[in-house]
């Protein structure tokens, strides 16, 4: 299996990817997986943040989703601190804040919401988060639980 990613591309249904551009957006719930990393070849764990778009999908009703992938640390230099950072609007996490991370984890930002760009993968197979920023507590919204449905949130 030469590229690894490329072998599953094919079996994936093709969703709606939600047109590039500043979104506001909700956390509206956490995944985990392994993937094969891009650089030691091996299995690695991501956290997956599905976040939900205000903006609606005309052909489904429903609103868009875009995911953000990251290995699991909350070293300084990970994508993760930084792209908590900005999610928070702040330059650094405080030490309380690393404290409730590391206990709490990430469910208790379920429902906390931001204000997302969003950029499609060169190959215009994926919507990619690029950054995010805090979204005013006036402007929040919530999640809508689509597992009720039988159809997916695709």
């Amino acid at each position: 299996m030469e590229n690894y990613n490329e072998e599953f591309k094919l079996d994936l249904p093709r969703y709606a990817m939600p047109p590039v551009g500043m979104h506001k957006g909700v956390l509206a719930r956490l995944s985990k997986s392994k993937n094969k990393s891009k650089y030691s070849g091996e299995m690695v764990e991501k956290y997956g943040l599905h976040f939900q778009l205000l903006t609606d999908n005309e052909e489904t009703g429903r609103r868009f989703t875009a995911v953000a992938f990251f290995t699991p640390s909350l070293g300084k230099n990970s994508r993760m601190y930084k792209f908590l950072c900005s999610w928070l609007g702040q330059s650094s996490l405080s030490k309380s804040d690393l404290e409730f991370l590391q206990k709490k984890g990430l469910t208790e930002y379920v429902g906390r919401c931001g204000y997302l760009s969003i950029v499609h993968s060169e190959d215009g197979a994926f919507a990619n988060i690029n950054s995010i920023a805090p979204l005013p507590q006036s402007d929040w919204f919530e999640p809508i639980d689509y597992n009720a449905d039988t159809e997916t949130p695709f």
